[in-house]
């Protein structure tokens, strides 16, 4: 690679949603071609998160 930069990921709110901060930070990000974003991991219950501001997909039922 001829150049190769790292940045951060960025975290949910401490309702586990994303905001429109990080919808902005990963979009520019994904503009240039070739681009490979790596992004957190996601839990499936808040019982299996490992504390606050932790992305997760689940419902209520």
């Amino acid at each position: 690679m001829s150049s190769t930069k790292l940045f951060c990921p960025i975290t949910v709110d401490a309702n586990h949603v994303a905001s429109r901060l990080m919808l902005q930070y990963y979009t520019q990000r994904a503009a240039v071609p070739g681009t490979l974003l790596i992004a957190e991991a996601t839990y499936i219950s808040p019982a299996h998160c490992g504390g606050e501001s932790a992305p997760g997909m689940w419902n209520e039922a």
